[in-house]
């Protein structure tokens, strides 16, 4: 399934209003930023750009990138970035870096990098 086909029954046809208590309980729903849900409205027209620019206006207001964004305690989801990992992984595998310099890249010791990467499927 496409993401919008998801995202937009969700989210609601246009609109007009959004409340900040909605959209930390989309936050739950999909597993990310608030800031990325109001975008990805924005993207799909269910929100004027007007009403994100508004939106990033009050974010900044309320200090989010200082302070958190509200929604955080509740959200258990995993915000881990793992690209960086997953290219390191797949430099080591393909043996294009060392193990060693894997290691140093993720900041980890060697012993415990070599069991992350034990179970190598051809």
């Amino acid at each position: 399934m496409q993401p919008s086909k998801t995202f937009k029954p969700t989210f609601g046809k246009f609109r007009n209003k959004i409340g900040l208590s909605e959209l930390i309980e989309l936050k739950s729903v999909f597993g990310t930023s608030i800031m990325a849900i109001m975008k990805r409205a924005e993207q799909l027209n269910m929100i004027t750009p007007q009403t994100f620019v508004h939106f990033c206006k009050f974010a900044n207001q309320q200090g989010w990138r200082k302070k958190g964004v509200p929604g955080d305690e509740r959200c258990t989801c995993d915000e881990t970035p793992a690209r960086f990992r997953q290219l390191v992984w797949r430099a080591v595998d393909e043996q294009q870096i060392s193990l060693s310099k894997g290691a140093a890249l993720l900041k980890q010791d060697l012993a415990g990098f070599r069991l992350e990467l034990r179970d190598v499927f051809m």
